[in-house]
This record gives C-alpha cells, sequence and structure tokens, in this order.
C-alpha cells in the first residue's frame, strides 16, 4: 500500500510538470534605453508595449521610429523624402527578456525598403544597430528579431575533477582503514 502511494505521487508530480506552460521569454513590460551618437532620442527609456517607444529626432524632425516589441525591434525611417547618406550608431540597451535566464544568445534581421547599409551586434542585454553612411529611402526599414537563452553554465576544468575524484577516493581509503567498532 505505501509502495502504491509513492508510485501515485510520483505519477501527479510527473504530470503537473508535463503539463505546465513552458515561460516564454519577453520585453513586453520591461523599461528598454536608446542611446543614438548623432541625434536626440525621444524618450531615453521607454516600457516595451504595443506602440512606437522611440523618436529619433534633428532640429524637431523625426528621423527614425524605433518600435520595440516581445522579441524584436524595428528602426525604420520616419522622414518623408529619404535620409541623405550618414553615419551613426544606435544602442538599444537593459534588455532584460522576463521568463528567461540569460539573454540574447544570437539574432537575424529582415529589411524592408532600402534601408542602405547598417551592421548589427549585440551583448547578452543590448543591441547595437551600425549605419554606414548610405541613404535611406522612404518606407525603409531593419527589423532585428532576438534569439534569446540560457547563460552557458561552467563547466568544470579537467584539473578540478581529479582533484575533487582523489579526495572521494582518499576518503573511500581512510574508511576502509579505520578498524570496526562493536
Amino acid at each position: 500500500m505505501h509502495h502504491m502511494h509513492r508510485l501515485a505521487c510520483a505519477a501527479g508530480l510527473l504530470a503537473a510538470l508535463v503539463a505546465a506552460p513552458e515561460a516564454k521569454a519577453s520585453l513586453i513590460g520591461d523599461t528598454v534605453t536608446l542611446t543614438q551618437s548623432e541625434y536626440a532620442v525621444t524618450p531615453s527609456a521607454a516600457v516595451v508595449g504595443d506602440a512606437a517607444e522611440f523618436l529619433v529626432v534633428l532640429d524637431s524632425d523625426p528621423r527614425f521610429r524605433v518600435d520595440v516589441a516581445a522579441f524584436s525591434v524595428t528602426f525604420s525611417l520616419a522622414l518623408q523624402g529619404g535620409l541623405s547618406p550618414f553615419a551613426s550608431t544606435f544602442t538599444l540597451g537593459d534588455l532584460d527578456f522576463a521568463g528567461a535566464p540569460g539573454g540574447i544568445v544570437g539574432i537575424s534581421t529582415a529589411t524592408a525598403g532600402s534601408p542602405g547599409g547598417f551592421t548589427t551586434s549585440f551583448t547578452a542585454d543590448s543591441l547595437i544597430l551600425a549605419v554606414n553612411g548610405f541613404p535611406w529611402l522612404d518606407g525603409s526599414s531593419v527589423t532585428v528579431t532576438f534569439d534569446v537563452g540560457a547563460a552557458p553554465v561552467p563547466v568544470p576544468e579537467p584539473a578540478s575533477l581529479a582533484l575533487l575524484g582523489a579526495g572521494l577516493v582518499g576518503l573511500v581509503a581512510a574508511r576502509r582503514r579505520r578498524p570496526a567498532q562493536g
């Protein structure tokens, strides 16, 4: 009877683990920051939601709209008539994905229109978009999608494992040498 109770508890625990919904990482509700090397950014920090979070402006004219979504960010041209060649760097920071240990482990990009030349790079909690001096035409945008994952697990080096093994062997040997107490 006691054995059946344990089996029932184990089955219930397994069912709960299988039925539990998987947590999905998201930026929704997170406060993120945007800095830009050439223009003013309004606001400098925003809570991720459904609307464009940032406008990049020069002389009161919006130049770029930056919309941060749950798993991506879109940089789109906000100025009619295109934008002449320029070089600049956008840094989107403080990207804390709720529901995911770790952070950004990879990115992919998609373009619309003619966004000119750009490069992207990332850290676990930031994205950098560097524009390389080419013009952006009307309707141009770059969307970067985040691949979020767990932080790498440190792997013990072989010397540490050898030291641990030697310690265990020593404990076993010491135990065997000790006379039995009666």
